[in-house]
């Protein structure tokens, strides 16, 4: 497989799901807020240039929706399909207030070593600018990191239009999902 495709194939796992939970809402007026309990299982291979999977998407509550990814092979053993992807996302007709920052949640707190600042993705990560949103490490733990992410800019993504209008910033969601690869490089090494 291409690393073409390998980029691909993961942005789409990370946007798909917000996608979908976006579709669910579509027409009733609604935002998208925030994603909550957002947790991968299993990464995907594209590996014969198709990948089945089944999107489930339910209320919970007025603004809120929990959405599960299943890769469903027809030769699958799990009955359903096998939970690559689920989350929770919160939706409102006006935006709320920003939330306090959260306090620092490590043990202890560790500068970055394995990706310096300047090098974040030059060595490791695969991202193009298009999703180069962390920009630099602050601190990480055993069990935490902190990052500066950067919204990007959107103006050039499509050829009809200067200025799309999404439902959330995805390659800002892509970023946040980078931060598990970089604690993992200076965890792990």
């Amino acid at each position: 497989m291409s690393e073409d495709r390998k980029v691909a194939l993961v942005t789409g796992a990370t946007r798909g799901i917000g996608r979908a939970i976006a579709a669910e809402l579509a027409g009733a007026g609604e935002r998208f807020i925030s994603m909550e309990a957002a947790r991968g299982h299993r990464w995907l291979a594209l590996e014969d240039g198709t990948l089945p999977l089944r999107i489930v998407v339910e209320r919970e509550e007025v603004g809120s929706v929990y959405g599960r990814v299943f890769l469903d092979r027809p030769d699958s053993a799990v009955p359903g399909g096998i939970l690559v992807f689920e989350g929770r996302a919160r939706f409102a007709t006006a935006p709320e207030a920003a939330p306090a920052p959260m306090p620092w949640q490590g043990s202890a707190e560790k500068a970055a070593v394995a990706n310096p600042e300047g090098a974040l993705y030059a060595h490791g990560m695969f991202h193009g600018p298009r999703l180069q949103g962390v920009k630099r490490l602050l601190r990480w733990a055993p069990e935490a990191i902190e990052a500066e992410l950067e919204v990007l800019p959107t103006a050039d993504y499509f050829a009809h239009t200067q200025a799309p209008r999404f439902c959330f910033d995805a390659a800002l969601l892509d970023a946040a999902g980078q931060l598990a690869g970089y604690w993992l490089s200076e965890n792990y090494g």
